[in-house]
């Protein structure tokens, strides 16, 4: 049976993401998204059981994979460009072009953020191969700003990864994907 555990959310504030291609196991470059974003992680479990003659002779709690909730607001285009799996050349001087390719998959990403502990510190907490579930709903207004309802998906459990990575700091830091995905 598996159970959705909403009671143990986490909200990370500070947010960054960057691409993560799975057969390569790479991370490439993080973009900050703008505060207020906050993304909300929840674990999902798997409760097997195993009985013999009647009787409850095993039991485990698996956490399988977390949701994950991104929240609404202004988005950088390099972000957006990520989430959508889009292509971004620059066929000119001054000219960003983004390409969208029908039929793929939308693709993973890595996202950390923090969160504030009760004294000085911060915890950061990252979470490798992440996807949503549909691609961004976005609009831009007439300055080309852009900005997304509230984005949902999962991530998966990645063989070679950990599932989530957590870093206390005694003092708070900035987010170093590097070191927090060694």
């Amino acid at each position: 049976m598996t159970r959705n555990y909403g009671e143990m959310a986490l909200v990370l504030n500070d947010l960054v993401i960057a691409p993560y291609t799975q057969s390569s196991d790479l991370i490439g470059t993080a973009v900050a998204l703008p505060d207020p974003m906050k993304l909300t992680m929840t674990p999902v479990a798997d409760n097997p059981e195993l009985k013999s003659k009647g009787r409850l002779a095993h039991a485990a709690t698996v956490v399988t994979h977390y949701t994950i909730t991104i929240s609404s607001g202004g988005i950088p285009w390099n972000a957006l460009v990520i989430l959508a799996g889009w292509t971004l050349s620059s066929p000119s001087a001054g000219v960003e072009r983004l390409r969208g390719t029908p039929g793929q998959p939308l693709p993973y990403f890595a996202a950390a953020g923090k969160m504030l502990d009760a004294y000085t510190g911060d915890v950061h907490v990252g979470l490798v191969a992440c996807v949503l579930d549909i691609p961004p709903e976005w609009t831009a207004n007439e300055n080309n700003e852009f900005f997304v309802s509230e984005m949902s998906g999962k991530v998966i459990n990645v063989a070679s990864r950990n599932l989530p990575y957590i870093e206390k700091h005694q003092t708070a830091a900035a987010i170093d994907l590097a070191t927090l995905f060694s």
